[in-house]
Protein backbone atom coordinates (compact mmCIF):
# COMPACT_ATOMS: atom_id res chain seq x y z
CA UNK A 1 0.00 0.00 0.00
CA UNK A 2 1.63 3.21 -0.93
CA UNK A 3 2.12 5.79 1.86
CA UNK A 4 -0.72 8.07 0.65
CA UNK A 5 -3.49 5.26 1.02
CA UNK A 6 -2.10 4.83 4.44
CA UNK A 7 -2.52 8.24 5.48
CA UNK A 8 -5.98 8.04 4.22
CA UNK A 9 -6.81 4.98 5.71
CA UNK A 10 -5.59 6.62 9.03
CA UNK A 11 -7.65 7.45 11.84
CA UNK A 12 -8.77 11.15 12.13
CA UNK A 13 -6.47 11.47 15.31
CA UNK A 14 -3.39 10.01 13.44
CA UNK A 15 -4.22 12.67 10.56
CA UNK A 16 -4.66 15.68 13.06
CA UNK A 17 -1.09 14.33 14.70
CA UNK A 18 0.37 14.67 11.26
CA UNK A 19 -1.13 17.85 10.19
CA UNK A 20 0.26 19.34 13.57
CA UNK A 21 3.90 17.63 12.95
CA UNK A 22 3.91 19.06 9.50
CA UNK A 23 2.81 22.76 10.36
CA UNK A 24 5.29 22.59 13.23
CA UNK A 25 7.99 21.65 11.48
CA UNK A 26 7.02 24.90 8.39
CA UNK A 27 7.28 27.17 11.22
CA UNK A 28 10.23 26.04 12.46
CA UNK A 29 11.84 25.81 9.38
CA UNK A 30 10.76 29.15 8.47
CA UNK A 31 8.41 28.09 5.48
CA UNK A 32 5.56 30.16 6.77
CA UNK A 33 5.26 32.94 5.00
CA UNK A 34 3.81 36.21 7.16
CA UNK A 35 1.66 38.53 4.99
CA UNK A 36 2.41 41.08 6.50
CA UNK A 37 5.83 41.07 6.11
CA UNK A 38 6.08 40.08 2.79
CA UNK A 39 4.11 43.06 1.62
CA UNK A 40 6.58 45.13 3.63
CA UNK A 41 9.39 43.08 1.99
CA UNK A 42 7.92 43.93 -1.19
CA UNK A 43 7.30 47.53 -1.06
CA UNK A 44 10.56 47.66 0.14
CA UNK A 45 11.97 45.86 -3.16
CA UNK A 46 10.08 48.28 -4.80
CA UNK A 47 11.24 51.70 -3.16
CA UNK A 48 15.10 50.20 -3.74
CA UNK A 49 14.37 49.64 -7.54
CA UNK A 50 13.17 52.77 -8.02
CA UNK A 51 16.32 54.65 -6.32
CA UNK A 52 18.59 52.09 -8.49
CA UNK A 53 16.68 52.92 -11.28
CA UNK A 54 17.54 56.77 -10.38
CA UNK A 55 21.09 55.73 -10.10
CA UNK A 56 20.94 56.17 -6.45
CA UNK A 57 23.19 53.46 -5.41
CA UNK A 58 23.98 53.30 -1.81
CA UNK A 59 19.96 54.20 -0.46
CA UNK A 60 18.74 51.64 -2.70
CA UNK A 61 21.15 48.71 -1.35
CA UNK A 62 19.81 50.45 1.78
CA UNK A 63 16.13 49.33 1.01
CA UNK A 64 17.14 45.91 -0.35
CA UNK A 65 19.20 44.57 2.59
CA UNK A 66 16.42 45.96 5.26
CA UNK A 67 14.06 44.01 3.58
CA UNK A 68 15.59 41.11 3.28
CA UNK A 69 16.87 41.42 6.61
CA UNK A 70 14.04 42.11 8.16
CA UNK A 71 12.94 38.09 8.16
CA UNK A 72 14.90 36.38 5.70
CA UNK A 73 13.69 32.79 6.08
CA UNK A 74 9.84 33.96 5.92
CA UNK A 75 10.41 36.71 3.51
CA UNK A 76 10.10 35.27 -0.86
CA UNK A 77 12.03 39.07 -1.25
CA UNK A 78 14.85 36.90 0.97
CA UNK A 79 14.25 33.82 -0.55
CA UNK A 80 15.04 35.69 -4.29
CA UNK A 81 18.28 37.07 -3.15
CA UNK A 82 19.45 33.49 -1.98
CA UNK A 83 19.44 33.67 1.69
CA UNK A 84 18.36 30.79 3.85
Amino acid sequence: MHARADILDGSLAEQSGLLQALSSYKKNAGLEIDVQVEQRAEALFQEGMALFDRGQLQPSLLKFEVGTVADRRRSEQGSAFGMP
